[in-house]
């Protein structure tokens, strides 16, 4: 007796066990839907929301890096008002230089302030500030970058389209002789001749892995006036102690 019950259990499993085998596999579909949740905002206490929901800072935004060319129309609101040469006016900045540090990059490198001009205080990527006395508009300033700051000819061409003129075939650009042997870049003439109200006189040196650009541009009469000084100041930029 025992034996038969153990048996037909078996039995009728191995059937069912069979049968199984026997069935065709049951294909299952399923689509899957994702809900989000609702946005919260997420501000802290003293912000507030964009339209999408994010924080933001409650009053008066700060301006972020400039990624188009600084002229007036292209500032924010409050901005300095900039000089001839696209950069904060030195008039406009008296009394705000602890604001802005003046750049890194020149150590080692010295002048010899024209007569006539005067050193004004440098700030943000000015090295150094120079002005003709009493010209109206017209500023030098001195600019230290890498050697891989761009070709030479790209930033002759960005200066030409400050002053109205269009790129250029590198017929303005020529080499001086002064304490360091320097590119001359010279627009006056042909600013002039274009009828342009701006005109620009440059210096570029390379030396110590740097490239010194030390720009003057101003009003077409007053470029013209202090040329000489502008060229005086160029040829006098040395490397302290006389390396190059």
């Amino acid at each position: 007796m025992p034996v038969k019950k153990l048996t037909l259990p078996i039995a009728l499993g191995c059937v069912a066990l069979v049968s199984a085998c026997n069935r065709e596999p049951e294909v299952y579909t399923y689509t899957e839907i994702v809900k989000n949740p609702p946005r919260e905002s997420r501000a802290m206490p003293g912000m507030e929301s964009d339209h999408a929901g994010q924080p933001m800072p409650a009053g008066p935004m700060r301006a972020g890096p400039l990624t188009v060319e600084p002229v007036p129309e292209n500032l924010p609101e409050g901005h300095p008002p900039l000089d001839a040469a696209g950069m904060p006016d030195p008039g406009g900045m008296r009394g705000r230089e602890g604001e802005v540090p003046p750049a890194a990059g020149a150590e080692g490198i010295v002048w010899t302030v024209p007569d006539g001009w005067e050193e004004r205080p440098a700030s943000g990527m000015r090295a150094a500030v120079f002005a003709p006395d009493g010209a109206e508009g017209a500023v030098a300033t001195l600019i230290v970058l890498p050697l891989n700051s761009g070709s030479l000819q790209s930033n002759v061409d960005r200066w030409r389209r400050q002053v109205g003129l269009p790129p250029g075939d590198g017929s303005t650009i020529g080499t001086r002789e002064g304490a360091l042997t320097f590119t001359w870049v010279d627009l006056l003439e042909e600013a002039r001749a274009a009828g342009s109200s701006q005109a620009t006189l440059a210096a570029v040196y390379e030396t110590g892995g740097r490239r010194l650009f030390l720009k003057f541009m101003g009003p077409v009469d007053e470029v013209a006036a202090h040329a000489d000084g502008f060229l005086e100041l160029a040829r006098s930029l040395m490397v302290e102690g006389g390396t190059p």
